[in-house]
């Protein structure tokens, strides 16, 4: 178990991360296949291209980390195939129709929760990538309960539900921030 003293760290570099990745995101719109290599630094993406590659779609699993964002421009700059996302719908219209239009502009779709199943099937059945994130605030009756930070919590198991139903790749990875303006994303393996 963690005491409350590491608890309100962990709380405040969560908060400080949030926020540092709000003042990061203009930046992806001055990224370029040449200066990403500066900026982002990238662990096992060959394995990763290899398993994107295979037809039967792929399913990324990536914890709210870093700046998850910048999946979406990445995917792009390195020739993946198309990317979705799965979200949440933002409450504010003017902020949801903000933050599509910057995931349009890197030909990132937004596949909001609510009814998704059908349209997640269909991406990953043209051997796309679908990239979801764990949440700790499933609603209840959904998901599966872990262990956070010594205490249950409710997650998500939808990335193995739909690699088992659809036959896609299940692949992790996660974001680090070495520095303002820097990232290293690491392509864990399949899961």
């Amino acid at each position: 178990a963690y005491s409350n003293s590491e608890l309100r760290r962990i709380a405040r570099r969560s908060f400080i991360n949030f926020a540092t990745g709000w003042f990061e995101l203009p930046l992806s719109f001055l990224m370029t296949n040449e200066n990403s290599r500066y900026v982002l630094e990238l662990v096992n993406l060959e394995d990763f291209q290899k398993a994107t590659h295979q037809g039967t779609g792929t399913v990324f699993l990536c914890l709210h980390l870093g700046n998850f964002e910048l999946l979406g421009i990445l995917s792009v700059l390195w020739k993946l195939p198309p990317r979705h996302g799965i979200g949440k719908r933002i409450q504010s219209a003017w902020l949801r129709r903000a933050w599509e239009k910057i995931l349009q502009a890197f030909q990132f779709n937004v596949i909001y929760s609510h009814g998704a199943i059908p349209k997640i099937c269909e991406a990953l059945g043209k051997g796309d990538i679908v990239a979801t994130m764990t949440d700790q605030r499933m609603h209840s009756g959904r998901g599966i309960f872990v262990d956070f930070m010594g205490k249950p919590a409710r997650t998500s198991n939808l990335t193995a539900t739909l690699a088992s139903i659809t036959g896609a790749v299940p692949y992790f990875g996660y974001a680090t921030r070495p520095g303002f303006g820097r990232l290293r994303f690491v392509f864990h393996g399949t899961v």
